[in-house]
């Protein structure tokens, strides 16, 4: 085959000869102007040499002017190989390489009429899909198999073998001796697994005080654990000194410039510190918390930090807002300096402190808030109440402005998520005159099973203008879940208006068949407004049928010019199923404030008063138990639904203390509570109890509430 496939080239060639000898060109030389012409004519040209051009070697044609004797000489460029077709000369295989051949026919080939040689990459297997020859079990591997279609090769694979396991559960709780250990059950076989984690909690006792604590010398809690009593650990019991015990020495002061600030500003305080005592001080830290968010935002360097006796020193703080400040009107900073005597200090001793200088931010001065932005959800979930994995959430923006001149460059900017921070230009407005609306209805956001996981999306659009340094924005809460994991019910009613805030009365009810334990409660705000997780019940668990009773404030700012009623506000729950795990949730339940509210008339009131008296007569001491009577009684002339008593002392856990579904006219409830003095009441010089009443109203049909605080004078 090799033979013949060369003798077809070489007739090729051949052939590609002749035609080129018959069609070879035979053009002439300008004829110029010939100085032996008699009349000033031009050459007269006679060819007397010629050389064909070839595939790499030139061509060359040499004339004579037949009067003058004056020669040219006239060059052709070498052609280049003329390659004929490529022909196979070997097919390739599944695992093996081929092999093609091609020929230059050009008729004047100088190189012989080359022959030019290149590979056929192998083809690779053409598989079949796989075939389970032998199916896996438990504890016994499978196989699988799958064949060429070109060349009969087969492959075989093994398939793991794999129980089918269920949930772990809890087996053996942990503590601090023993670890806590799962097992879980195979589905199929009914083979265990087990698994230990890690150790569990100590059970630490009341403590004891191993070193008092003096005026300028901190003393020493030690706790013994129940478990294992050689597990200890200890605790600084702060020095008596200051009014919240601790050894003050310092002073600090705090100012700005400022009145008003917007969201992500920065503010830079000037902080002052004196040493109030006789001795040196090393300054040791100087911070300032937010106690509202219990988040440590500064912590500044003071340099050389000796301070002598009297010296003062300054520096500068900068504390970045939030966007959480701006949502509350206001941002509470706590700043507090801490130092110690360089030649007495040891690990419990003579820490000295600054009072805490507390400072407030105002971000109530909202006139400048001009360049409005305003989302709404244009789409339905399909089953009515929550969105699931897949279903496509859609928006509308408006972007407005209402300063009295003309914004440039609007950025409109959508974040997929308003808890990430990935942000992307929607569009550029050139221009956007005074009063100008444009709206925007192309974003969309599909469900993604963390939406559900979570259980809620927040769509989230942002305009900033060239002229304007802070960007507004809106956000929309979804709510978002698995339709078989419904199993709460979430109902929301305005229960009283006080000052600026309204109070909201919430109920959750397990309408599951099991006990669930509540992980959270939320309530959104359309628009401008505040995003507030309200969970004061996080943790509780709820039998089949039972109700959970919260109540959230909702702060109002009179002074907000872009406040427009009713203002909407969207809450839901989520919870957890006690045995199996599972997430529940509550669709979304939605209401609005209107813009006039009625102030409950207050049916029910609360008194708390002591009902004991200290031994010595003036003060109670370490170890003397306070009692108080708790009374709330229902002064209307009807009865009043949903009573619910909390009990929140000034130590201690906060918790409903009576609770019952109808007060007649007239009722009363009786409650005793009781509190063992501590030293740290000594160290306070009281201890206050505080209870607070919330009620049903079935003549206004909103939530009313009370409240009342008794102090007790301690001491030594």
């Amino acid at each position: 085959m090799k033979r013949r496939l060369l003798y077809m080239l070489l007739f090729t060639a051949a052939i590609a000869l002749i035609l080129g000898l018959t069609m070879t060109a035979k053009a002439v030389p300008p004829a110029g102007s010939c100085p032996a012409s008699a009349n000033g004519g031009g050459h007269e040209w006679q060819r007397r040499s010629s050389t064909e051009a070839s595939c790499t070697t030139p061509g060359e044609t040499l004339w004579i002017c037949r009067n003058c004797k004056t020669r040219y000489k006239e060059t052709t460029p070498a052609m280049g190989h003329t390659w004929s077709a490529w022909y196979t000369m070997r097919e390739p295989t599944c695992t093996t390489s081929g092999e093609e051949v091609r020929q230059c026919t050009y008729y004047n080939c100088d190189q012989g009429h080359p022959l030019e040689t290149r590979t056929i990459p192998p083809l690779g297997h053409s598989w079949s899909e796989w075939r389970t020859t032998r199916e896996a079990t438990c504890t016994v591997s499978g196989q699988k198999e799958r064949n060429c279609s070109r060349c009969g090769k087969v492959e075989t694979q093994s398939i793991p073998a794999a129980h089918f396991w269920g949930k772990w559960q809890v087996d053996t709780e942990g503590t601090c001796m023993t670890k806590e250990r799962l097992t879980r059950k195979c589905r199929v076989c009914g083979a265990f697994d087990y698994w230990e984690k890690d150790y569990g909690d100590h059970d630490w006792d009341e403590g004891t005080v191993t070193k008092q604590p003096t005026a300028y010398e901190a003393g020493v809690m030690t706790y013994t654990c129940n478990i294992e009593p050689t597990h200890t650990k200890t605790e600084r019991i702060p020095p008596t000194g200051g009014s919240e015990g601790f050894a003050l020495g310092l002073e600090i002061s705090v100012a700005d410039g400022r009145k008003y600030y917007n969201a992500n500003e920065t503010v830079t305080f000037d902080c002052r510190i004196t040493n109030l005592t006789d001795a040196p001080v090393w300054i040791e830290r100087l911070k300032a918390v937010d106690p509202e968010y219990d988040v440590t935002t500064l912590s500044a360097p003071f340099g050389d930090s000796l301070l002598q006796p009297y010296e003062s020193r300054s520096t500068t703080i900068k504390y970045i807002t939030t966007q959480s400040d701006w949502y509350s009107n206001r941002a509470i900073l706590t700043f507090e300096a801490r130092g110690y005597d360089p030649k007495t200090f040891s690990e419990y001793d003579d820490y000295i402190w600054s009072d805490r200088h507390q400072y407030v931010l105002s971000f109530n001065n909202r006139s400048d808030l001009n360049l409005i932005v305003e989302l709404t959800e244009t789409s339905v979930p399909a089953n009515g109440e929550f969105y699931t994995e897949g279903e496509v959430i859609a928006y509308h923006a408006d972007i407005t402005n209402r300063y009295s001149y003309s914004l440039h460059n609007v950025e409109v900017k959508f974040r997929p998520n308003a808890k990430s921070d990935d942000e992307y230009i929607a569009d550029i407005i050139d221009l956007l005159d005074t009063y100008e609306t444009r709206g925007y209805s192309g974003f969309e956001h599909t469900v993604e099973k963390a939406d559900c996981e979570r259980g809620y999306y927040i769509g989230y659009v942002r305009a900033q203008s060239k002229e304007e340094t802070d960007g507004f924005y809106a956000s929309v809460f979804s709510v978002c879940g698995d339709p078989p994991a419904k199993g709460l019910k979430i109902e929301a009613f305005e229960a009283n208006f006080i000052e600026d805030n309204v109070i909201i009365r919430c109920e959750v009810t397990n309408l599951t068949s099991g006990e669930v334990m509540l992980e959270s409660g939320w309530y959104y705000t359309a628009g401008l407004r505040q995003v507030s997780k309200a969970d004061p019940n996080d943790g509780k668990f709820l039998a089949p049928g039972d109700k959970c009773v919260y109540f959230t404030n909702y702060r109002i700012d009179p002074e907000d010019p872009d406040i427009r009623y009713p203002i909407p506000l969207t809450f839901y729950a989520k919870g957890v199923m006690k045995d199996t795990f599972e997430t529940v949730y509550s669709p979304a339940y939605r209401m609005e404030l209107a813009e006039k509210r009625v102030e409950v008339f207050n049916e029910i009131t609360i008194s708390v008063s002591e009902a004991s008296t200290p031994a010595n007569g003036k003060w109670y001491t370490e170890g003397e138990k306070i009692l108080y009577e708790i009374t709330v009684a229902n002064i209307s002339d009807y009865a009043v639904n949903d009573i619910a008593v909390l009990e929140m002392p000034m130590y201690g856990k906060q918790e409903y203390i009576i609770k019952q579904d109808t007060l007649a006219a007239g009722g009363k409830l009786t409650y005793t509570a009781e509190h063992t003095v501590t030293n740290e009441d000594v160290q306070t010089g009281s201890f206050s109890d505080n209870a607070n009443v919330y009620w049903y109203s079935p003549i206004s049909a909103n939530n009313g509430a009370d409240a009342e605080r008794v102090y007790s004078p301690c001491g030594k």
